[in-house]
């Protein structure tokens, strides 16, 4: 997934003609924090039963390096795609209205109320203006530094 807008800030910094190696610094920083922060909020989101999804999420810079720097953000575990993609599931509050009485009796463990599919688009969909104002923080620090 990227992010709407990005690709637009990067053609334009690339475009002046001062402190290309700071802009490039600036953004790459920028990009890690940012994955980071969206890595922080799907964790909030992922749905946990055992664990195993959860613990397989990752934040990496996967190539490039300053205004083409790439970073990942996601899970590896093999049922992850199933897990973020179907909506007929009910995960967090629903799961544990639906299953209440065996929660009560002990035969399921309650979910987080805030678990759910879609648990890494949505938080990157949500903090997209928080990822352009971090890049832009971090160019400005660069520059000014």
């Amino acid at each position: 997934m990227k992010i709407e807008g990005l690709n637009k800030i990067l053609t334009s910094l690339k475009e002046l003609p001062l402190a290309q190696g700071a802009i490039g610094k600036g953004v790459e920083r920028g990009l890690k924090k940012s994955g980071l922060m969206i890595f922080r909020d799907a964790q909030k989101e992922v749905p946990v039963d055992t664990g195993n999804l959860k613990g397989s999420g990752f934040t990496r810079k996967l190539e490039g390096a300053g205004s083409t720097t790439k970073v990942g953000v996601g899970y590896t575990a093999s049922y992850g795609i199933k897990v973020h993609e179907d909506l007929s599931v009910t995960h967090g509050r629903a799961y544990n209205r639906k299953h209440a009485d065996d929660i009560a009796a002990g035969l399921l463990s309650s979910r987080g109320k805030n678990q759910k599919a879609k648990f890494l688009e949505d938080p990157a969909k949500r903090l997209r203006g928080d990822v352009l104002r971090i890049i832009s923080k971090e160019v400005q620090k660069e520059l000014n530094s």
